[in-house]
């Protein structure tokens, strides 16, 4: 009766809050096989987003205990591959994908199987090039995967074998390309003469089975008259209501994780539908036109785009919604970011960039607004110091020291990294304030149309504009807008700074690149986000451009960057901490003055050196790594290490580091 009892509460529970008893249960290891297979069954409806709130319960899942999270995705992948697409979905939208994928470690042998899958879905969805991925990972691992990778070819060679018999029709057939990929890496490594005879008879039968299995995969020629249709079929029936947009991005999913190649070609068509429409988007009926809305913002809110198109799409976005606000291009761009908002917070350079534009400010109404200003008071500078501390600023310029140190305190509130330091605005005798909307468009439209042919012409059309009071509304424009997204440009950009001419500009753009560094050095999202990892690069690269590179310090007062290492070491952020470092001194290598053997450049390289040889790195830091001392012309196995990772928390602040700092 006690037992009846536990199971009625605990089926209760299940069924009022699955989300809390289902954590509950993965938290507790419970062994009990019935509550296992409960647990499993949980699982795979929340892989499936069959219950509510998954990205919510995965997030937590994590958050606990990340490590039994993924050997649940292991068991789970081996009971049922088709799940993998799932697993490798939730492990985007946790930002986990590129440590499993770029980074497995010799521990993760064991799941090696399920490795190699989530390797060729994601290779399917343009996010790596299995051709590469695979004997790269041999050669990082060697030959304490040798034998795991041929259990892998058995088992999948059996599979095909056993569907070309016709012995199971649910069996997915796998990929000549990528099995030949596998066998090709592992024929060149060296082996045993016993695993060197396995794989000589496997491949063998992969030859027996090739014909049939180039068949299965539909390689057979496609034209792009073809796919173009099929792609355009597949919009009627949304148009038509035959589709609803998560039916559509639904079939979308299983398009893009095909094994044919056709199939995929189509689901990379719809996905280039919009991009290539957007400008004649005005001339779409209102309803087709907000159902193209809400399925771009649904293929962003699912992290479905490639990421070869995503920044495409997010710049259309940007583009739509700097549209007049009565336009069909706004109403556009407002309903796909409705579609996304719970990935918004993922991304808070791009709602920087959509919060400065008026006609998105001006409809204060709508809930996704005030969404991403909540968005944007968490991470990224959304506006200037305040009109008191400006106006304060033009009776000495005290106000805009302390609209700078308003702006430190917020930067300062609950972070990590403290080594960053903005420097305080510069006075300029006037409060700083935007220039009025048809000056701002003016310079915004020079600014669009620059390029080294019109350099002298959009330098005075904007010198004659812009005015003092407008460089902190300017610096933003410069930084947050072009040189954290555009980093093809920085040159173009320098130069155009260069023949403005303006010192107090250039002033206020290296307080507004410190401040916007950090902040996405202290944002959470930048730990789960590529995207903004990559915009904290491009950052990086561009503080080192204005200042190593042109033969000018960064100070330490603003940046210490030894102890920014430390403390992305004690954090477990070095995933943040190590790319950004490496961009800026990066540009040393175009410095007469801090350049090898530059003292201090020395003293940074010694820790990230003491890092790489004792932090366990993942292959993605140490990659950084190498490469800056490519660039730099060093061998980091030749620098020698600091010795101030280990120290304890409390003495490795700048007091702590005085004596390595001085080196």
């Amino acid at each position: 009766a006690a037992g009846d009892d536990a199971r009625a509460l605990l089926d209760a529970g299940i069924a009022q809050e699955p989300l809390l008893v289902t954590l509950a249960l993965a938290r507790l290891k419970i062994q009990h096989p019935r509550l296992q297979a409960l647990l499993q069954h949980n699982l795979v409806r929340f892989l499936r987003r069959e219950l509510a709130n998954s990205g919510l319960f995965f997030e937590l899942f994590r958050s606990c205990d990340k490590k039994t999270m993924l050997v649940f995705f292991c068991n789970l992948h081996r009971k049922d591959a088709a799940l993998t697409r799932h697993i490798l979905d939730v492990l985007a939208e946790l930002g986990l994908a590129n440590d499993m994928l770029l980074v497995p470690k010799r521990e993760d042998i064991m799941m090696l199987d399920f490795i190699v899958e989530l390797a060729i879905v994601a290779s399917r969805r343009g996010m790596i090039v299995f051709e590469s991925w695979f004997p790269g990972l041999l050669a990082e691992l060697g030959s304490e995967m040798l034998h795991a990778s041929l259990d892998i070819l058995h088992a999948k060679l059996q599979l095909e074998a056993v569907r070309q018999r016709g012995e199971d029709k649910g069996t997915t057939a796998c990929s000549s390309a990528e099995l030949a990929t596998m066998f090709k890496a592992l024929g060149t490594a060296a082996m045993s003469p016993n695993n060197a005879a396995n794989l000589k008879a496997l491949y063998a039968q992969f030859l027996e089975l090739a014909d049939e299995l180039q068949r299965a995969e539909g390689e057979r020629a496609v034209d792009d008259g073809q796919i173009e249709k099929e792609a355009e079929s597949l919009f009627l029936r949304l148009y038509r209501g035959e589709l609803s947009v998560d039916q559509m991005a639904d079939t979308l999913q299983d398009l893009r994780d095909s094994l044919r190649v056709g199939q995929r070609r189509t689901f990379a068509h719809v996905v280039q539908y919009p991009l290539e429409e957007f400008p004649f988007f005005d001339n779409y009926p209102d309803k087709e036109l907000a159902i193209t809305g809400q399925l771009v913002g649904t293929l962003v809110q699912r992290h479905m785009l490639p990421p070869a198109s995503e920044p495409a799409i997010m710049d259309m976005l940007l583009k739509a919604l700097q549209a007049p606000a009565a336009s069909k291009s706004f109403h556009f761009g407002m309903t796909a970011l409705q579609a996304c908002q719970a990935r918004l917070e993922q991304l808070p350079v791009f709602c920087t960039a959509v919060c400065q534009i008026p006609g998105f400010r001006q409809s204060a109404g709508m809930p996704v607004v005030a969404l991403v200003q909540s968005i944007i008071g968490a991470a990224l500078p959304a506006s200037g110091p305040s009109q008191e501390a400006g106006a304060a600023g033009s009776h000495g310029g005290s106000g805009a020291e302390a609209g700078a140190r308003a702006d430190g305190a917020a930067v300062a509130a609950s972070r990590v990294f403290l080594s960053v330091r903005p420097p305080v605005l510069p006075a300029v005798g006037e409060p700083f304030a935007e220039p009025s909307e048809d000056t701002r468009d003016k310079i915004q439209f020079a600014v669009n149309n620059l390029a080294r042919s019109n350099l002298g012409e959009k330098t005075g059309e904007v010198g004659r504009l812009l005015q003092a009071r407008h460089f902190v509304w300017f610096s933003r424009e410069v930084v947050v807008k072009r040189a954290s997204q555009e980093p093809n440009y920085h040159a173009l950009y320098l130069h155009f700074l260069d023949a403005l001419d303006r010192p107090l500009l250039a002033r206020c753009i290296l307080c507004e690149t410190l401040v916007s560094i950090a902040r996405l050095l202290n944002a959470e999202s930048t730990i789960h986000s590529s995207r903004d990892r990559g915009y904290l690069k491009n950052l990086g690269a561009w503080l080192g451009g204005i200042t190593l590179a042109r033969n000018q310090p960064i100070l330490r007062e603003n940046v210490s960057f030894k102890e920014l290492l430390c403390e992305g070491f004690r954090s477990q952020r070095l995933i943040v901490a190590i790319p950004f470092v490496c961009k800026v001194l990066e540009q040393a290598a175009r410095s007469t003055v801090f350049h090898p053997p530059n003292p201090w450049l020395m003293g940074i390289m010694a820790v990230l050196s003491e890092l790489y040889g004792q932090a366990n790195l993942k292959l993605n830091l140490t990659f950084e790594i190498e490469v800056l001392c490519k660039a730099l012309a060093l061998d980091v196995k030749e620098i020698p290490p600091a010795a101030v990772l280990n120290r304890p928390a409390e003495l490795s602040t700048a007091d702590a580091l005085a004596a390595e700092l001085s080196k």
